[in-house]
């Protein structure tokens, strides 16, 4: 483990983690099993790290109201207190994670037994394949901006299909981001509010991978840690996983999300005849 491959398995997971484009099937596709529990556990962790660094206002009002709980409830009781923005949204948040926790649960021996599958990579390709289609959509099917729900108004509705379009993206090729910003444009959220909701979802969802992580280290005992390999690629997928957030958020503020489904289309013909 050298502190090329770090670098190089750090731009991979930095870039694919936020751009629509899966994180996990460019894993499958390129990663040639470098990747191991501890490894996984430092990315999650950089990773997480950039989505709080950009979203830190949302990601700090939203998930630290329930700090103010023990002095609005007695005054005001439970429901004043949700139906503060802050609360409201950690309640949406926490509905929409439900589907993919639960497919977490009872898929994910399944989906990793998958990736040992002869044919995980052409399965990889088809995967990207619906990736692409689903942001070409977004240039053709977005709300007028005058139908647009911004962030303070997302329904209980909209955030739980927002959810369970997330626990798809649980088969590698799958984009978590590209799938939930996606179903946030085609169900009526403003641009800014699906990339927003988004992010602020992808928190849980990294924790929870991260932890994981950690239960499966644990349990087979003690990490190698490789300073020139694990430094390199985490601080890589932390520069580069800030970098790409960013980006991305001004494509989707512009309505450009649809640019990616190109890429996806070349990597997924790329996956299926020369990998």
């Amino acid at each position: 483990m050298t502190a090329l491959e770090g670098l190089k398995l750090g731009i991979i997971q930095g870039l694919t983690e936020f751009l629509p484009v899966s994180s996990s099937g460019h894993l499958v596709l390129f990663s040639s099993g470098e990747m191991n529990s501890f490894t996984e556990i430092l990315f999650h962790a950089a990773t997480l790290l950039a989505v709080i660094i950009v979203f830190r206002r949302e990601a700090c009002a939203t998930f630290l109201s329930p700090l103010r709980a023990s002095r609005l409830i007695p005054e005001k009781g439970v429901k004043a207190f949700f139906m503060t923005p802050d609360a409201r949204l950690l309640l949406l948040i926490a509905v929409a994670t439900l589907p993919a926790a639960v497919a977490g649960f009872f898929a994910g021996d399944a989906i990793e037994a998958l990736l040992h599958h002869p044919q995980i990579k052409t399965m990889v390709a088809a995967a990207l394949t619906i990736t692409g289609l689903t942001l070409l959509s977004t240039r053709f099917f977005e709300k007028k901006k005058n139908e647009q729900t911004p962030l303070q108004r997302i329904s209980l509705k909209q955030s739980l299909l927002i959810g369970c379009i997330q626990a798809l993206a649980i088969m590698p090729g799958l984009s978590r981001s590209g799938l939930t910003i996606t179903a946030g444009l085609l169900l009526g959220l403003a641009r800014p509010a699906a990339g927003v909701f988004s992010f602020l979802l992808s928190i849980p969802i990294i924790t929870g991978a991260s932890l994981y992580q950690i239960l499966k280290t644990v349990k087979k005992g003690a990490a190698t840690f490789s300073p020139a390999y694990h430094i390199t690629g985490t601080a890589t997928a932390l520069v580069t996983g800030l970098l790409s957030l960013i980006v991305l958020i001004r494509l989707v503020k512009k309505g450009q999300l649809h640019h990616f489904a190109w890429y996806c289309f070349l990597i997924a013909i790329i996956a299926a005849t020369v990998l």
